[in-house]
């Protein structure tokens, strides 16, 4: 065999692989690109599913910084409070334990809770309620003046706690 004949057959092929696999690389690169298109503006798209945007605010209501003090409580505030014993702590807690508990409906509302409230709570249509912790079988209720409730306020709350048949036991 001629070694100048193989010499040129190899570089001939090797020429028309190199050529082919250009031509591959061109057609991968092309076919990865991908067409630019123009974003939308919000305001396009919207318009486009027929949906209109009032550009008015509502008018902010501004309320004033509320300051109270605590209730000192005595003993004459607790002598009418019926079917339970209570006792106040520091002259600032009022603990109530219910000689026999006070029944509820299985399902808690807050208009029976007012009425519960009003009944045997002190200043209890001050308080309305505020949720039912069924975990830990605590209703909270809180402090409302002006028709408005102050929420999380720890000196403006109370707790009312049941025992396994859903019956109030206690509060504080």
């Amino acid at each position: 065999m001629d070694w100048n004949n193989t010499k040129s057959i190899f570089i001939m092929v090797f020429f028309v692989l190199n050529i082919f696999l250009l031509y591959q690389f061109l057609e991968k690169i092309n076919d990865s690109q991908y067409e630019s298109f123009t974003e939308s503006t919000t305001e396009e798209l919207l318009k486009e599913d027929e949906i209109s945007i009032e550009t008015s605010l509502p008018k902010q209501k501004s309320d004033q910084f509320l300051i109270a003090q605590s209730k000192t409580f005595e003993k004459k505030d607790i002598q009418y409070l019926k079917n339970q014993k209570a006792k106040i702590i520091d002259d600032k807690k009022l603990v109530g334990t219910f000689k026999t508990p006070v029944g509820m409906k299985a399902e808690i509302n807050a208009a029976d809770l007012d009425i519960f409230l009003k009944e045997y709570i002190l200043k209890g249509n001050e308080y309305h309620f505020w949720s039912y912790d069924e975990i830990s079988q605590t209703i909270t209720c809180y402090q409302v003046a002006d028709k408005k409730m102050f929420y999380n306020n720890s000196k403006g709350k109370v707790t009312l706690y049941l025992n396994k048949k859903g019956e109030i036991v206690s509060y504080e």
